[in-house]
């Protein structure tokens, strides 16, 4: 099984942190989140690579609302809907 179908078939809820000056590391965030269907993308503004260091408190508080959002049962899979651009059409009605 190949790498992207791995993560396709992951069940496991996972956040993805991000800075948006992260210039590297933008376009791998947003293809994982788009491959993993039980991930979210957190982007923080004006940060790079070490949110954890730039942002301790942003970067805490994301981490605790992904446990909260797992504990609390609210963290569900993406809508099977295959997003390619903001014009795609969703599965609200």
């Amino acid at each position: 099984m190949d790498f992207q179908r791995q993560l396709q078939a992951c069940e496991i809820p996972v956040l993805i942190l991000a800075g948006d000056e992260d210039e590297p590391c933008l376009d791998a965030s947003l293809w994982l989140k788009r491959q993993m269907p039980l991930s979210g993308l957190a982007m923080a503004s004006r940060s790079g690579h070490l949110l954890n260091l730039e942002d301790p408190a942003g970067f805490n508080q994301a981490i605790q609302d992904f446990h909260i959002s797992l504990a609390d049962k609210t963290w569900k899979p993406r809508a099977a809907t295959p997003f390619t651009s903001m014009f795609a059409p969703s599965d609200e009605g």
